[in-house]
């Protein structure tokens, strides 16, 4: 920094003070930063309360998207139970159904039993009409040929 910086007292201090507030009004409305005009105050006035009403607006949706977030969430989490709901009775499906093939697997062997005691009772059925065939044939041949 160099040696030309300015010393105030404090009376030049306070003489530049009043100069600015003396002024500054002027220079405001010259600059439109604040105007004296009742209309424009009036205006100003209307425009700060709408922008305080849009503000309200705008916290009253939010909070009306809050309480729809809620709701939506309170929703998810019932489809959420209902798809629980339904994979137990999935579950469940699934076990009756394997209940069913080891009963269907029971009837199968029980068939297979039947088979084969059918099986054994027409083989001995055919082996006693065979034998019963041959021993008519016998008395047959003995009585009317022999």
């Amino acid at each position: 920094m160099g040696t030309n910086a300015m010393a105030f007292t404090n009376e030049q201090l306070n003489e530049i003070g009043e100069y600015v507030k003396e002024r500054l009004p002027l220079w405001s409305q010259q600059l439109s930063i604040v105007s004296n005009d009742p209309i424009v105050q009036q205006k100003n006035s209307l425009f700060e309360s709408e922008l305080i009403h849009q503000r309200d607006l705008m916290k009253e949706g939010f909070n009306l998207m809050r309480e729809n977030f809620k709701l939506m969430e309170k929703g998810f989490e019932q489809v959420d139970k209902r798809f629980d709901q339904v994979d137990k009775r999935i579950d469940q499906v699934d076990k009756r159904i394997d209940q069913v093939d080891k009963r269907i697997d029971q009837v199968d062997k029980r068939i297979d039993q039947v088979d084969k005691r059918f099986e054994r009772v027409y083989s001995f059925m055919k082996w006693q009409t065979g034998l019963g065939f041959i021993v008519m044939a016998g008395i047959y041949i003995k009585l009317f040929i022999g």
